[in-house]
């Protein structure tokens, strides 16, 4: 697949969970506060064009208590031969987690710390599965500069339950994980184009 340059990924995505850009409400939707909406943004969904395929990926995560923060959330990415006949999905990521959120209710740099599992597999078994089990710790930042939301969160996990083929898939996923996105890149009255990577 030919759309990665150098070492990051950039995906450009629209955000369609929050209409008004004001702070607070973006603050909600992607950390989370008592009486929030059930269902909200988690990762980035995006879809790339790429010469030979294309990627998508489709995120949400779902909060199961209403005076809890305590949260389901699914990710799942798929890689697309649109340009072949029959149109295959070729690789397909399953992650669901579930995971308990601390709000910081000071409104600091640091909006909250997630305590969770997750599970990541390709649905197949056999030689061609792919299938580990993580339990991680995630620290949730975002300020605002100008108009500009900031924001990144922080992942350190372990990896355990890896099946056969992927004894060593530690070596080559580490121990931890990162995100970073600038929103308002561009805006409307009604929408924004938001950076993520």
């Amino acid at each position: 697949m030919k759309i990665v340059v150098g070492i990051l990924m950039l995906a450009i995505s629209l955000n369609l969970f929050a209409i008004e850009r004001d702070f607070e409400q973006i603050a909600t939707t992607f950390f989370g506060a008592p009486n929030s909406q059930t269902t909200s943004y988690h990762r980035p969904t995006y879809l790339i064009f790429g010469k030979d395929d294309l990627k998508l990926q489709l995120s949400f995560k779902y909060r199961l208590a209403k005076n809890a923060n305590l949260y389901f959330a699914h990710t799942q990415t798929m890689f697309w031969k649109i340009y072949d006949h029959s149109k295959p999905f070729y690789d397909i990521s399953f992650n669901p987690e579930i995971f308990y959120r601390l709000v910081d209710k000071r409104e600091g740099l640091i909006r909250g710390v997630d305590f969770g599992y997750m599970h990541l597999s390709n649905g197949k078994g056999g030689e061609d599965s792919r299938s580990l089990d993580r339990l991680f710790v995630r620290t949730n930042f975002l300020t605002k500069i100008d108009r500009h939301l900031v924001g990144a969160n922080l992942m350190l996990y372990k990896i355990y339950n890896e099946d056969k083929p992927n004894k060593d898939i530690q070596k080559y996923m580490g121990y931890w994980d990162a995100t970073f996105f600038i929103s308002n890149i561009i805006t409307s009255e009604k929408q924004s184009l938001d950076l993520e990577f």
